[in-house]
């Protein structure tokens, strides 16, 4: 019986073998990051994929005040402060839990609630401060919620101690 196949008195395809060979090194410097130098100017080549285009809409940022926060205050003193979204978000804003930041150690820093007419006005947090023994601050953050981002700035408000005097 007779081999079928490549061993049965067939000569291997070199020509077809070399052209393969002869693509896929083509195939490889195409892709790799060839240039073509002509005097001071460089021209890269062409690349066999296209550039990736960036095709995310631009997330709109907002940017909220702090209002009726004082610039200085003395340890153990109450002061009630909000924070408002400027401009119009053309949606619903996120709860107010959403805004609350974390509370620094020194200080008692509580949530109020914050009623439908102010809510309207753009006001999303309202906060009750007594700070205990050192000053406060809030660093900068920026929240995303959804497709909106919130600028939020820092906050800084210097705390004096009270003197014990018998």
């Amino acid at each position: 019986m007779e081999k079928q196949g490549m061993g049965a008195g067939r000569k291997p395809n070199r020509t077809g073998l070399l052209m393969r060979v002869t693509l896929l090194l083509i195939l490889f410097i195409i892709s790799q990051a060839v240039f073509a130098q002509t005097g001071r100017q460089v021209i890269p080549a062409l690349s066999p994929l296209p550039a990736p285009v960036d095709t995310t809409p631009e997330m709109p940022v907002f940017d909220a005040i702090w209002e009726g926060a004082p610039a200085q205050m003395t340890a153990g003193e109450r002061a009630v402060f909000t924070l408002r979204i400027t401009g119009r978000t053309g949606g619903q804003l996120p709860p107010e839990e959403f805004f609350m930041p974390e509370v620094p150690p020194g200080v008692i820093l509580a949530p109020l609630p914050v009623s439908a007419e102010e809510r309207a006005g753009g006001i999303v947090l309202k906060l009750n401060l007594i700070p205990l023994n050192a000053d406060f601050y809030l660093p900068a953050r920026v929240l995303q919620y959804e497709n909106i981002r919130f600028g939020i700035p820092a906050l800084r408000i210097g705390v004096s101690i009270r003197n014990k005097s018998n």
